[in-house]
């Protein structure tokens, strides 16, 4: 679940990766700031991707500076948080203690117990602040769970439970986002940094894609008619609510296939080891080799990217596409590229051609 949205840092440059890794401490902050200092070890690039993703859609304000943490107590970090923080730090302590739970009903480990209690309390802070989120969470995960003890369950129906999942929960902090932004008196700023738009559609072209073309032209028609029809500070406020009402859908379906993505991801890496322990396992119930397993992914990967050029996103794309365009693999290709170096034959194949240029090298700390 955890530990695939990471960003390939390889393309960036060194002020984009400054930039990726503030947003992973202020992730981290917020975490100390809302749930306590132990709460810091739920903190993941998974969920800073959803702080870059919602700050992107509403362009909220953003504060920024630098701290001394924990983690580097000589040395202050750069940071920064916005509303979309606070959400992001609800959901990991949610997300979290879901993954705690699910590995208490696998194994009941004395370590599984530990960290559900120890997760017990913020879980409790989290589910007064995000009731319908964390309802939703419970109830997709005991359906994942009724299906995986269930042998007749079709091989894609737990992906499908999760990526529905997501997608609410995508959905929810698109409309939660630009609420909260009409409610500080934010106006959406679109892409009124006609440099930044530049790139965005340079970042796009170079990847082969038009979405960085059609946001610009979507949040250029926004804007226009948000001047045109919302002069006073409530018609805009409106109009913000508006524009949080047009997407939610949108950033949903996103969701929705990042999610599938994510849940098959984490089970092709986890394939050799479910086959050992009878575990649950789409890819070993259809009993399918590597090859054929990166080309499902494949299929997945790229419903997720379609979904995501449809979105009005500029402020940090090339962030967000390092993740789903590269990134994405990386565990994927440790995984299988250690494993045919082994000399397991049929995973060889893997490592011709385009592995060797998606290998996992993320070249940074996970520490903050």
């Amino acid at each position: 679940m955890f530990g695939v949205a990471v960003a390939r840092l390889e393309p960036l440059s060194e002020a984009e990766k400054q930039r990726y890794q503030a947003f992973y401490c202020g992730l981290c902050r917020e975490l100390k700031q809302r749930y306590g200092q132990l709460s810091r070890v739920v903190l993941s690039y998974d969920l800073t991707f959803l702080v870059i993703f919602l700050d992107s859609l509403s362009e909220p304000p953003q504060s920024e500076g630098a701290d001394r943490c924990i983690a580097h107590p000589r040395r202050k970090m750069p940071f920064i948080q916005s509303v979309n923080t606070a959400y992001a730090a609800d959901l990991s302590v949610a997300l979290a203690y879901h993954k705690v739970l699910d590995d208490v009903a696998d194994d009941a480990t004395v370590r599984a117990h530990a960290a559900e209690l120890a997760l017990r309390a913020s879980y409790e802070k989290a589910q007064a602040r995000i009731p319908e989120e964390c309802a939703a969470l419970e109830a997709c995960m005991a359906q994942i769970r009724q299906l995986e003890a269930n042998p007749e369950t079709p091989p894609d129906a737990c992906a499908h439970v999760f990526g529905r999942v997501m997608g609410e929960l995508f959905a929810a902090g698109a409309r939660r986002s630009t609420m909260v932004a009409s409610a500080q008196g934010t106006l959406l700023q679109g892409a009124s940094d006609t440099q930044e738009a530049g790139d965005a559609r340079e970042v796009g072209a170079s990847q082969g894609v038009r979405g960085a073309q059609e946001t610009q032209s979507a949040k250029d028609a926004w804007n226009a008619h948000e001047v045109q029809n919302a002069p006073q500070a409530s018609s805009a406020q409106s109009a913000q609510e508006a524009w949080g009402a047009q997407w939610a859908q949108p950033c949903g379906a996103f969701g929705n296939a990042l999610g599938r993505l994510i849940y098959l991801m984490d089970a092709a890496v986890d394939l050799s080891a479910d086959r050992r322990a009878g575990s649950y396992n789409p890819f070993v119930a259809l009993d399918m080799d590597v090859p054929r397993m990166r080309q499902a992914l494949t299929v997945v990967a790229a419903d997720a990217a379609d979904a995501f050029e449809r979105l009005p996103l500029v402020q940090d794309a090339q962030l967000m596409r390092a993740v789903l365009y590269a990134g994405i693999w990386q565990k994927f290709n440790h995984v299988y590229e250690e494993r045919a170096c082994e000399g397991h034959p049929q995973e060889e194949r893997l490592c011709e051609g385009h592995l060797s240029e998606e290998r996992s090298r993320e070249g940074h700390s996970h520490e903050t």
